[in-house]
């Protein structure tokens, strides 16, 4: 089953629905901004299912492979887009712009120590991809920020910018 270019929300403990040739993801519960917190669920589904599969391809594979990429998904802001209504996200940059950087940072760290975790199950990786199949001889994150497209420069400098310098 492909996870879908997003699949670490699912980490965080939104729900996920299972379509054609991808996942698509939506939150379990509305929680204001105001008093979410994003932690790694302990019982996230692809988080252990994910854990499973490279392990084995770890074993399969001694001699090596290109593995997938530890790291997780896409931006801190299109995951928090999968616990909000997109209107409410968007609205979310004017009345709770301070929320939401401290929801980003607490995103990016979480993936970071998730992904120092998975470091385990690539000991025989020679290098690594992500959902959009470039190779990288280290593990690597592909930037990128679909809600982005929805604000101006000022913005994308103030909410996207630290994204790509972590």
């Amino acid at each position: 089953i492909y996870f879908g270019p997003m699949h670490s929300i699912e980490f965080f403990g939104s729900n996920f629905k299972v379509m054609p040739n991808t996942v698509w993801y939506e939150p379990k519960v509305q929680i204001p901004m105001d008093e979410l917190h994003m932690k790694i669920d302990p019982n996230s589904v692809f988080n252990r299912r994910y854990d499973e599969i490279c392990a084995e391809i770890d074993r399969r594979f001694p001699e090596g492979y290109v593995g997938g990429n530890p790291i997780g998904g896409s931006s801190s802001l299109d995951h928090l887009d999968g616990f909000f209504d997109s209107t409410d996200m968007l609205l979310s940059f004017y009345d709770y712009p301070e929320d939401l950087k401290r929801l980003s940072l607490e995103i990016n760290l979480a993936l970071a120590e998730n992904a120092e975790k998975k470091r385990q199950f690539f000991k025989n990786a020679k290098g690594y991809t992500g959902w959009g199949g470039i190779y990288a001889p280290i593990p690597w994150l592909s930037s990128q920020c679909d809600m982005s497209a929805m604000f101006g420069p000022k913005m994308f400098e103030e909410f996207v910018v630290p994204d790509l310098k972590m």
